[in-house]
């Protein structure tokens, strides 16, 4: 086939040849052979006709167009025939033989068709309209049956066709709501529909549409796709259905209708909640893309959703795939068998156990030895923190109460601190329906004690507090502990977060942002209202550090904190000058004497040195000599310093430390309330600083949090290591 086709394309190129040189007696010896013994089609012989008619001979084209046209007539029949005279008709459009030739070819090849004289009289028979023309305007009129749909090229509006008017000879058509003629001359405009095209039907057919869209939403779709598409967004998707489906109906058709579209073949739709939509090239069936997204999912929990959704589509008595649901079977449990978070292992066997009480006749129950799997797991709430999903959480804590009717309260306590919010709140009511009131306290507990570790449950909390609909057992409960938890989760999530999967630590950022932020912050300014001046300074210092915070919660936070708690803004004067060096004598003494051994020892020993090196010769490559003048720059510059220290230095004498608060000279022993040790602090000014004997510099960051405390109070320190808290005992001068 393909050497014949080589073999034609040599033969029209070399008579396209003999044209343009004008040999036209041996051209058509060769082109009437080649039609009369079928070697050339239509299409070839008109692509050696183009080239004789740009030589300009007119009254050959004609004869050779002729001659095609009858020879293809009784060689392949009328209709060949007339696709002949079709393609060709444009090469003689004056031709007034070739006109009668395509009107009889015309009248053959459509004998039944009862309106044929008219639409010829309407087009070909009117001879000041150019052949190609008549005959583009006849067949356009052919097309349009009446009862069919047309698009109006010019309204841009979908046209059901009507009736011919014989006296008008006219084509009638109804468009956008009128009846409207179209005569040959603007019958272009009209492009002939598909019976099921979506325009047209949304205009003439809506309550045919409207049964499609309650009886196979998959199939409305694909209409909408075939007409707008190949690939549409929800919302352009919506707007285009509006005439089906009006807007105060949409939100009860669309759930069912969703699940609809994921069983069409031939419609594409993702997984979003306004999912985009795509026609597909060719049919794939629902079972072929439930592998396809099951093997596309990358972790244990996306696959188990992907065996969910089939599960919702296929009730027992229905067809299922039973080389699926076995595939389904093996994978599952081998992947549970290989995790190491027991978790996820049970989240398998609760798969599995769904699948074979659904199908029995084709999975068989997993066995397994569920306190071995539990017992593995010193934190089962750690071990939820990988699981993201709340159906899948909810079905594996369904599967566990199932397996331990008489124990499953203490493990959904023991799971509640690293469930979501979501899961947190279905627990809670489970526990106390059961009575496991106490069970519930002691997961609170945990929550408010270790926020870092449980991040989504402490979000829970704070909502759960909110909203005023806590459970009775979190009525009293701290909120300014909740609160701190809060924070210190977010600060976790960017520091050293116990979610593995950064786009969940994204999602639960940005759940902890909106906690914060519930009711106008709210109970952010009761909290406040209600503080002690060391926790409303802890708070608005955790906050503004917090690299998990967004800088718009931070800026809202602080416009509440100034709401409510404007003293902490207040610029606070501290009760020494900031301009003197304040000193006990013993140290003053000291810097004396060292400042007079720089002067009179090592200042005038460099000056020596110098000298001496500069009797050595030559400067530029004096090495000792370039030392010498360092050593003199460093030791002229400590000298300066402790002369500007010394003239602002001020003794501290012993009633300056005679006071009830901590102060420069105090005295202070605190327990430190993290590991409840006894620990000694003495304060005194920066010469005498000596952290590794508790003598620290009233400058220093840890003593300004001491400063103006009293006896039985918190002090508060914030430092990159963290966060450390002491209890004042006592304060006495230290001086």
């Amino acid at each position: 086939m393909a050497a014949m086709q080589r073999e034609t394309s040599a033969e029209v190129t070399k008579l396209q040849k003999l044209a343009r040189l004008r040999k036209f007696d041996e051209l058509e010896k060769i082109f009437c052979a080649a039609i009369e013994n079928g070697n050339f089609t239509v299409a070839d012989s008109v692509a050696v006709l183009d080239v004789i008619e740009e030589q300009q001979d007119p009254q050959r084209t004609e004869l050779m167009v002729l001659f095609l046209i009858e020879t293809t007539s009784q060689r392949r029949g009328r209709t060949e025939g007339l696709e002949a005279a079709r393609q060709s008709a444009g090469l003689a459009p004056n031709s007034s033989e070739i006109r009668n030739l395509a009107i009889s070819l015309y009248q053959e090849v459509y004998s039944t068709e009862t309106e044929m004289d008219t639409l010829l009289t309407m087009t070909l028979m009117r001879e000041n309209i150019p052949l190609h023309a008549g005959i583009q305007q006849l067949d356009k009129l052919l097309a349009l049956c009446a009862g069919t749909y047309a698009f109006d090229k010019t309204l841009s509006a979908p046209a059901k066709i009507g009736e011919l008017d014989k006296e008008k000879r006219t084509l009638k058509a109804i468009v956008n709501g009128e009846e409207k003629h179209y005569d040959p001359s603007i019958i272009n405009r009209l492009e002939p529909l598909e019976a099921d095209d979506f325009r047209a039907l949304a205009v003439f057919e809506v309550s045919s549409l409207e049964e499609m869209a309650n009886e196979d939403a998959g199939e409305l779709i694909r209409l909408v796709l075939k007409a707008y598409g190949p690939t549409l967004k929800f919302r352009e998707a919506k707007a285009y259905l509006a005439p089906v489906i009006k807007s105060g109906t949409w939100a009860k058709w669309w759930p069912q209708a969703k699940q609809q579209i994921k069983r069409s073949p031939i419609v594409e739709m993702s997984d979003a909640a306004q999912p985009t939509f795509t026609l597909r090239s060719r049919p794939v069936t629902y079972e072929f893309r439930i592998r396809d997204q099951f093997d596309d999912a990358d972790s244990l929990e996306a696959k188990v959703l992907t065996v969910m959704e089939y599960l919702r589509e296929k009730s027992a008595d229905s067809h299922a795939d039973e080389q699926l649901l076995k595939f389904f079977n093996t994978t599952i449990q081998k992947l549970g068998s290989v995790s190491k978070n027991p978790i996820l292992q049970l989240i398998a066997l609760a798969t599995v156990d769904q699948l074979s009480k659904k199908f029995p006749q084709i999975v068989s129950p997993a066995e397994f030895d569920f306190d071995h799997i539990v017992s593995s797991s010193g934190d089962l709430a750690t071990a939820m923190n990988e699981v993201y999903d709340d159906d899948v959480a909810k079905l594996v804590l369904t599967f566990i109460r199932q397996v331990k009717p008489d124990q499953w309260y203490d493990l959904f306590a023991a799971i509640l601190p690293g469930a979501s919010a979501g899961v947190c709140e279905w627990i809670a009511g489970q526990l106390l329906e059961q009575g496991a009131k106490d069970s519930f306290i002691n997961a609170v507990r945990m929550i408010s004690q270790w926020p870092e570790r449980h991040v989504r449950a402490i979000v829970w909390l704070w909502k759960a507090v909110c909203t005023g609909k806590c459970p009775e057992p979190l009525v009293n409960i701290d909120h300014a502990t909740i609160l701190t938890g809060l924070f210190t989760a977010a600060q976790s999530l960017k520091r050293k977060p116990t979610i593995s999967d950064p786009e969940q630590q994204k999602r639960i950022l940005n759940q902890i942002r909106n906690a914060l932020a519930s009711n106008k912050y709210e109970l952010i300014r009761k909290v406040m209202k209600s503080a002690n001046r060391d926790y409303a300074n802890y708070i608005k210092d955790t906050y503004a550090r917090n690299m998990g915070l967004s800088d718009a919660v931070k800026s809202d936070i602080r416009m509440v904190l100034r709401e409510v708690r404007p003293e902490l803004f207040t610029k606070v004067v501290s009760p020494w000058d900031e301009d003197v060096v304040y000193t006990t004598e013993a140290a003053f003494n000291r810097k004396n004497e060292e400042l007079a051994k720089l002067v009179n020892v090592d200042i005038a020993h460099n000056a020596k040195t110098i000298g001496e090196a500069a009797d050595r010769g030559d400067l530029r490559e004096n090495a000792e000599f370039t030392a010498a003048l360092e050593e003199r720059d460093r030791l002229t510059e400590r000298a300066s310093r402790l002369q500007s220290e010394l003239k602002r230095a001020k003794i501290l004498h012993r009633s300056m430390a005679e006071t009830d608060f901590v102060t420069i000279g105090s005295k202070v022993k605190a327990k430190n309330l993290s590991n409840h040790q006894i620990q000694d602090f003495l304060f005194l000014g920066p010469w005498e600083a000596n952290p590794d004997r508790g003598v620290y510099s009233y400058l220093a960051p840890l003593a300004r949090s001491f400063m103006g405390k009293k006896q039985g109070e918190t002090v508060v320190h914030k430092a990159d290591a963290g966060e450390s808290q002491w209890e004042i005992l006592e304060i006495t001068p230290g001086i």
